[in-house]
């Protein structure tokens, strides 16, 4: 088990918190096998807050990882969404493109981001380059499907430079389509 207390700058939004200190409300479960056949089978649940919140299996192998996720994972083009450094977090938490306050609505490109019943697969390493794909079919009314993917790849030959590319296919309801791409490179001496 953990246990914390955070803090938070009061001024970026979390002024219901009080004083910028708070503890966190959660327990989490984690249990963890393997089958006969060398399969590894791991599920997580989150109890926060007196809800169940994030909560997912994941089977494992040499064939990579698949894992459902029930709710709280990031999808393939969310998990590279942003690799600007952390200095204030997301290069877009800052901006105001609505005019209506401080916190505006940015738009990001991060194709479904994270949601609930998604299908994950991450590939093993081969030669320093990652594959991930995501799917979710039938989320709500108004939307019908997402698939996206992202390959990463950390070259042997150049030690700390990654690059990536995400590319995501949202079929929205009323026959609208939304389809997003990004890229990155990052480097590390």
């Amino acid at each position: 088990g953990a246990a914390s207390i955070t803090f938070d700058d009061t001024n970026r939004g979390k002024a219901d918190r009080g004083n910028g200190f708070y503890m966190g409300d959660s327990i989490k479960f984690n249990a963890s096998g393997e089958t006969d056949g060398g399969i590894g089978v791991a599920v997580y649940y989150e109890w926060d807050g007196q809800i169940l919140d994030d909560h997912n299996i994941k089977l494992t192998g040499g064939f990579g990882t698949i894992q459902f996720d029930g709710h709280g994972a990031s999808s393939a083009m969310g998990a590279i969404d942003d690799k600007t450094p952390n200095a204030y977090e997301e290069a877009w938490d800052i901006i105001d493109t609505d005019g209506a306050s401080a916190t505006g609505s940015p738009t990001v490109i991060n194709g479904s981001g994270a949601g609930d019943s998604m299908w994950i697969y991450t590939s093993p390493n081969m030669g320093g380059a990652t594959l991930q794909v995501a799917y979710r079919n039938h989320v709500d009314a108004a939307s019908e499907s997402m698939t996206d993917f992202s390959i990463v790849m950390s070259p042997e030959a150049i030690d700390g430079l990654t690059v990536g590319i995400g590319m995501s296919d949202n079929s929205i309801g009323n026959n609208i389509d939304s389809d997003e791409s990004t890229m990155f490179a990052t480097y590390a001496t």
